[in-house]
C-alpha cells in the first residue's frame, strides 16, 4: 500500500529553502513516526540523499520533489490499521444509506400503487406529491440517523 501524501505548496517550499541552505539540493524529505502522544501520532521530518535512505523507506512524490516514508516502525502499520478502519467504516455508512434508501423507494412505490389501485385513480396526483414528499422525507430522516454529511 503505497501512502496518499499531500505537500502543499507553502510546505514544498519551505523545504525548499532548507534544502538550498543545507546545500543537498537533491535530498529528499523523510517522514517517520516517532511515536504517539496523547492518543495522536508524532512524525520526524528529515531531509536525506536518496541513496542513503534505508531500503524499506517507500518513495512517494514527483522526480522533482520525493517523499521518503519510513515503512519500517510498527507505528506505520497502526497508522495504515487506522486509515483502512475508518475507510471500511466511511464504505459501510454509506451502503447503510443506499440500502435504506432503495427500501424505502419501494415501499413508497407499493404504497402508492396500492391506494392508486384502491382509489380507482382518482386521487393520483395528489398521491403522487405526497409520495415525493414521503420520499424526502424518508431521505432526510436516512441522512439523519446514518450521520451522513452531505458536504
Amino acid at each position: 500500500m503505497i501512502p496518499a501524501i499531500t505537500v502543499t505548496p507553502a510546505a514544498q517550499a519551505k523545504v525548499e529553502a532548507v534544502r538550498a541552505k543545507s546545500g543537498h539540493p537533491d535530498a529528499c524529505l523523510r517522514i517517520a513516526i516517532a511515536g504517539r502522544r496523547g492518543g495522536q501520532f508524532v512524525y520526524q521530518l528529515d531531509l536525506v540523499a536518496l541513496n542513503d535512505a534505508p531500503p524499506e523507506d517507500l518513495v512517494v512524490g514527483a522526480p522533482d520533489f520525493r517523499v521518503l516514508v519510513d515503512a519500517s516502525s510498527p507505528q506505520f502499520e497502526q497508522l495504515c490499521g487506522a486509515i483502512l478502519h475508518e475507510y471500511y467504516h466511511q464504505n459501510s455508512r454509506i451502503h447503510r444509506f443506499g440500502g435504506g434508501l432503495l427500501g424505502l423507494g419501494a415501499l413508497i412505490c407499493l404504497l402508492y400503487l396500492f391506494l392508486n389501485r384502491a382509489t380507482r385513480g382518482y386521487f393520483q396526483m395528489n398521491l403522487r406529491l405526497a409520495a415525493t414528499m414521503a420520499l424526502v422525507a424518508g431521505v432526510l430522516l436516512i441522512l439523519l440517523i446514518t450521520g451522513l454529511r452531505l458536504a
